[in-house]
Formats: C-alpha cells, structure tokens, sequence
C-alpha cells in the first residue's frame, strides 16, 4: 500500500497539475496523509529550479492550511478521527509525550521540533487536543513550515542531486545540532 501512495505521488511530479497535487497533499499530510510531500516538492524543483520559490510558496501555504484543519480535527474530533488515526499508525506513545510538551510550551514547541523527522499531523492534532493558541499556533506553523518547504527548495536548486545525497547522509546530524541550539536559545530566553 506504501508503495503505492509513493509511487502515486511522484507520478504528479511531471504533471501540469503539479502545483496544485503539491498544495493538497501538502494540505492533507498535515492532518491525515501518509507521504510528505517533499517527495513531490523536491522532482518538482529538480525539473524546473527557476520555479522552486513558487513550488515553495504553495507547499507551504497547503501544508499551513491542512495544519488548521488538523488542529480542528484535534480540537473537536479527536474521539473520532484523531486517536483512532494515531491509533492506527501507531504514534499514540510520540502523542502522549508531545502533550506532555505541549503544556510546558504551548504552539512554540512546532517551532522548536520544525526539522525534525515527527511527522507535522502530529503536532498539529495534538495542539488541537491541548487547545493550543490557534494564533500563536498558525505563527509557528507558518515559519516551521517556510523553513522546510523553501529550505529543501533552496538546497535543490542550489545544490541539486549531490545536495540531496549530502542531506540523506548527514540529516540526522543537522536535524540534531539544529535542535540544541534552538533549545540553548530556548533555555537562555526562559533564563533571562
């Protein structure tokens, strides 16, 4: 089935629907879909790199809105929808400790975790569960969001196939340093 899915959304990349394909998947992995769309984001840019700010652009604008609606979904379905999903995909355990930080951080945890490889739906229901600050929420979004979207545009176009293979084998890394100093300003902002 995974397989499938995958297989199904690269075949949009040499669409001419391609930028819509890319804004509603990128709308609907924020709250249900399995495939990020990178995976459509990043063929996208390689064929066409003069036009990865606007691919950007409406990745992000997708993903924003689908993280709206996965916070809905969390604030008012999650009996419903939302456990039996996370349920379903087996991500109840990431759930329960982001609630957890959730109440320590509110919306701002988005902002802290936004290159890590926690899939986005997940934060987004469970701000809807905690009644996050829907604000403070599409704020977060909006830039954890930007970062991914026009950063990875950025690398391809910039970097193309060899900046990709630099990323898969040293992802981890960044994505960990990353996340220190986003915590050590964190820490030094909640000090001062």
């Amino acid at each position: 089935m995974w397989r499938k899915l995958y297989q199904w959304t690269m075949a949009w990349s040499g669409s001419p629907k391609a930028v819509p394909a890319l804004f509603w998947i990128s709308f609907i992995e924020a709250s249900v879909f399995p495939i990020p769309p990178y995976l459509l984001l990043i063929p996208m840019v390689l064929a066409n790199p003069q036009r990865g700010w606007h691919f950007a652009f409406w990745g992000t604008l997708g993903s924003v809105l689908g993280g709206v609606s996965g916070y809905i979904i969390g604030w008012q379905f999650w009996d419903v929808i939302g456990r039996p999903m996370m349920e379903q995909s087996g991500r109840m355990e990431l759930y329960e400790g982001l609630r957890q930080q959730f109440d320590r951080y509110d919306a701002w945890i988005i902002l802290m975790t936004a290159l890590s490889p926690i899939p986005y739906k997940v934060f987004t229901l469970t701000a809807g569960v905690m009644q996050a600050s829907l604000p403070l929420f599409i704020f977060a979004s909006l830039v954890a969001r930007s970062l991914r979207f026009f950063g990875m545009a950025m690398l391809v176009m910039w970097g193309g196939r060899p900046a990709l293979a630099w990323l898969e084998r040293h992802g981890r890394w960044i994505t960990l340093v990353f996340l220190a100093v986003l915590l050590a300003i964190g820490a030094w902002i909640l000090v001062k």
